[in-house]
C-alpha cells in the first residue's frame, strides 16, 4: 500500500477507531507469522467492509484474526489487514486465463476482496465462503498487514485438509470434488510446519464455519502505532461541508482526501482548510469525518 492508498483509508480508520483500553492477550503464542508470496492475483479494491463474498455461493465462513506484535504481544490497533481468495469455483476476481480450462475472465469484478482496520485489541472479522481449489494449490488465504504506508506482512492462511474434504463434498463444491494437492503436496509449505500457518478452524462444513488465528507481526525499526482517533470538540465550524448545507456528506469527505492528495485546489471546498494553511491534513479529514457522523 503506498501513501495515496493509506491515505484514502484514513477516513475509514478515523470513523471505525474506538477508545477502549487494549488487552494483551493472556497467555498467547505471539510467533512471527511465516512469510509467504502474495502471489499473481492481488490488487487493492479499496473496499473496506465485513462481507467481501458478494453473494456468491459456498459454505459461509468467518475469518477472524487478531495482529499482535511478536515481540511482547501487543495488539496492534489501526492497522489495515488486506484479505482475497478464491470463490467456490477456484477463481479470483479481476483476472482472466482462470478455471480448469483457462477460458474463464472475471475482470471488472471484485468478489472475496476487501479491507478491515484493527480494533483496540488488534482484532478483525471478516464474511466470506470457503474458498475453491485450484490446480497445484491447497485452498488457502491471502492476507497483507499494513501498520502505516509500509507493508509489515505479507502470507497466507490454510485449513486442515478434513476440512476441505468435507466441504468439497457438499454444495457448490461437490462437482468439482475434493482438492487434489494437500497440505503435505502444495510446494509453498514443504518447508514450512503446518501448525505455523494452520486457521483453528470450527462449525459444520455443510453449514457455516468460523476460523481463527492470531497472527505476529515484527514491528519495523523506529515504528510508533498510529493514535487511536478521538472526536474533537464542537467548533462553530462545519469541517467539510461544501455545500453550505450544515451536514457533510460522502462525496464532501471524498472531494476532501483528494484536496488532500493534491488532486483538486483547496478553493474547491475551503471548509476543509481550518487553520488557512491551503493544505488538507488528516487532522482537518478526521474533523470532517466526525462533521459527519456527529452533525453540525
Amino acid at each position: 500500500m503506498d501513501r495515496r492508498h493509506f491515505l484514502r483509508t484514513s477516513l475509514a480508520i478515523a470513523a471505525l477507531a474506538a477508545a477502549r483500553p487494549r488487552r494483551a492477550p493472556a497467555g498467547a503464542d505471539c510467533t512471527l507469522y511465516p512469510s509467504q508470496t502474495e502471489g499473481p492475483f492481488f490488487f487493492d479494491t479499496g473496499f473496506l467492509r465485513t462481507d467481501i463474498a458478494e453473494g456468491r455461493p459456498g459454505t459461509p465462513l468467518r475469518i477472524s484474526l487478531q495482529i499482535v506484535a511478536d515481540d511482547g504481544c501487543e495488539p496492534l490497533p489501526n492497522a489495515v489487514v488486506q484479505i482475497w481468495h478464491t470463490d467456490s469455483g477456484g477463481l479470483y476476481s479481476g483476472y482472466t486465463g482462470q478455471g480448469d480450462d483457462g477460458d474463464i475472465d472475471t475482470r471488472g469484478e471484485t468478489f472475496m476482496r476487501g479491507f478491515q482496520v484493527t480494533d483496540d485489541d488488534g482484532r478483525v472479522g471478516v464474511d466470506t465462503i470457503y474458498p475453491g481449489w485450484y490446480p497445484g494449490r491447497v485452498p488457502h488465504v491471502h492476507f497483507k498487514v499494513f501498520l502505516d504506508d509500509r507493508s509489515v506482512a505479507t502470507s497466507q492462511l490454510y485449513f486442515p485438509d478434513e476440512v476441505g474434504e468435507a466441504v468439497y463434498a457438499t454444495g457448490p463444491y461437490a462437482a468439482r470434488g475434493a482438492s487434489p494437492t494437500s497440505l503435505s503436496t502444495d510446494i509453498l509449505l514443504r518447508n514450512t510446519p503446518h501448525e505455523a500457518v494452520l486457521l483453528d478452524v470450527d462449525g459444520d462444513p455443510a453449514a457455516s464455519l468460523t476460523a481463527s488465528r492470531r497472527i505476529g507481526v515484527a514491528l519495523p525499526a523506529g515504528f510508533t502505532p498510529l493514535p487511536t482517533a478521538t472526536p474533537l470538540p464542537p467548533t462553530d465550524d462545519c469541517v467539510g461541508d461544501c455545500s453550505g448545507d450544515n451536514r457533510v456528506a460522502i462525496n464532501e469527505l471524498v472531494r476532501g482526501v483528494n484536496m488532500a492528495l493534491g488532486n483538486v485546489s483547496v478553493d474547491d471546498c475551503p471548509s476543509f482548510d481550518r487553520n488557512g494553511n491551503r493544505l488538507v491534513s488528516i487532522s482537518e479529514l478526521v474533523a470532517a469525518v466526525n462533521s459527519a457522523l456527529r452533525g453540525c
